[in-house]
């Protein structure tokens, strides 16, 4: 009795102490998932702990659509390069099935379970050598909808997987989902300001700077070249006897005119020179770190660009 008594707390104490290592790795995990805020990186760093919290060699994040024939593995922890590449799910049934039923896969042995009986078949036919011993599919749904399963293997140097690595894989995943929904939030709003001030910079018809977006790029523009001692040309562009054409043809040709026109400044620009529509048919051009001459040579290749254009 004393003997079953002992062994007993000692189990109890090393599952104690396992339980007290698993928290700890979830902290880690968690507070290395939430110190980043851009979605792309958290998928690395979950493949990375997770694989090697569990001591596993292939740890993969995918993203799929229930249903579909393939799907796109972004992040894979045998292979950190790896970006959004597409699979075909013929392969994979524990995804297939985690994705359909919406629940965890747990396949001990790939060479027996019968998941696998249509798959081996093939796997034998192709004469491809399959190097996974066991599989863990664990699906999510991120507040948008999509769908996503974490991939995790083994293969016959690695201890197969089992039940409570299911469930230390599944408590990362629902705290990390969490994170992951932010990282989105965050992602958008981010993307949403750039659109709002792209959309109040920029002149709807000639997809150049607006005036009020040129009145501030130029007040930068002008304190940069006076701090570098550098030098700054501003070019006016003015389209001679547009009056007549509007007068002549109408006022949807002469934008027309003014959206080629714009076009066509746009694909001559260097990429730290600055074009925006002024008002009406003139244009602006600024030229950071260019003198008087290389702006003549700025300005006579737009006319030669302009004469020779069929408008």
């Amino acid at each position: 009795a004393r003997g079953k008594a002992h062994l007993r707390v000692g189990r109890e104490l090393n599952l104690a102490r396992a339980e007290a290592r698993t928290r700890s790795e979830m902290v880690d995990i968690l507070q290395e998932v939430t110190a980043s805020l851009k979605p792309e990186e958290i998928y690395h760093i979950l493949v990375r702990r997770v694989a090697r919290g569990l001591k596993i060699s292939k740890c993969s994040l995918i993203f799929a659509t229930p249903g579909e024939e393939e799907a796109t593995v972004v992040a894979s922890y045998e292979n950190p390069m790896l970006r959004n590449l597409r699979i075909g799910l013929n392969r994979y049934p524990e995804i297939r099935r985690a994705l359909d039923t919406r629940q965890t896969v747990l396949v001990t042995d790939v060479a027996t379970d019968p998941l696998y009986a249509e798959t081996r078949t093939e796997w034998e036919e192709e004469g491809w050598q399959v190097p996974t011993r066991s599989a863990i599919a664990i699906p999510f749904v991120m507040k948008d909808q999509r769908a996503g399963v974490f991939f995790l293997r083994t293969t016959a140097e690695d201890t197969p997987l089992n039940h409570s690595d299911v469930a230390f894989a599944e408590q990362v995943i629902k705290a990390a989902s969490q994170s992951l929904d932010k990282a989105y939030d965050l992602e958008s709003a981010v993307l949403g300001r750039e659109q709002m001030k792209a959309l109040a910079e920029t002149d709807p018809l000639t997809e150049t700077y607006n005036r009020r977006a040129l009145a501030e790029k130029l007040v930068q523009e002008m304190e940069r070249a006076t701090r570098y001692n550098t030098t700054l040309a501003c070019l006016m562009v003015d389209v001679d006897k547009f009056k007549q054409i509007n007068d002549a043809h109408g006022h949807m040709v002469g934008d027309g005119v003014l959206r080629q026109l714009g076009a066509i400044l746009r694909r001559e620009q260097r990429t730290v020179d600055i074009v925006a529509r002024y008002g009406g048919e003139e244009f602006v051009v600024l030229l950071p770190e260019t003198a008087s001459s290389g702006a003549r040579i700025f300005a006579d290749r737009i006319l030669k660009k302009v004469a020779s254009q069929n408008f």
